[in-house]
């Protein structure tokens, strides 16, 4: 950088400069339908930080809230037997990369009665 002086004289400047991530990761999952008190297809919930991003962070990067009754989100993947009410739930996804910029999505997850339940 060049600093000029009030005289008109100038000298050249290093300056370091930190560039920091400010971009969350993306994520990618699917809405789903599935059937109350029967074991689901497990619901894949993946994240990738940005490239050129920091990368994900190690504790809890991805945090799944909303779930229906019975569900449970573990290792990339939601499971479980739904065991609540028959409806549509709005699933909030949040990840997170090193530095904590976080991204979110929801998706729906719809709970129907077996065959043959009225």
């Amino acid at each position: 950088m060049k600093v000029t002086y009030s005289d008109g004289s100038h000298d050249l400047v290093n300056v370091p400069i930190t560039v920091k991530d400010v971009t969350g990761p993306t994520i990618t999952a699917n809405n789903a339908t599935v059937t109350n008190r029967e074991d689901i297809t497990p619901i894949s919930v993946t994240a990738k930080d940005n490239t050129g991003g920091v990368g994900m962070r190690k504790t809890n990067p991805i945090v799944v809230t909303g779930l229906p009754e019975g569900l449970t989100y573990a290792d990339g993947k939601i499971t479980g037997k739904p065991t609540g009410t028959a409806g549509e739930s709005t699933v909030t996804i949040t990840a997170y990369d090193k530095n904590d910029n976080p991204s979110t999505t929801t998706i729906t997850i719809t709970v129907q009665k077996p065959s043959g339940c009225s």
